[in-house]
């Protein structure tokens, strides 16, 4: 099992990181998404793709 952290910061370029890692992984993969608002509309598209994902906390705002 692999997970990898996104570090893009709007939906579509987190969506897009996120399949090629997906493509480079070949297996158990899980996205980490940030848990910010365009993190969160990142999971909603990715598990429509049916990708495995992790919600990431963010606790302070240097983390965003």
């Amino acid at each position: 099992m692999l997970h990898v952290q996104t570090i893009s910061e709007n939906s579509e370029d987190i969506v897009k990181e996120a399949l090629v890692f997906r493509d480079l992984a070949e297996g158990n993969f899980y996205a980490k998404i940030p848990a910010h608002s365009q993190g969160i509309k990142a999971i909603r598209i990715l598990k429509n793709k049916g990708l495995n994902v992790t919600a990431t906390a963010i606790f302070t705002p240097q983390q965003d």
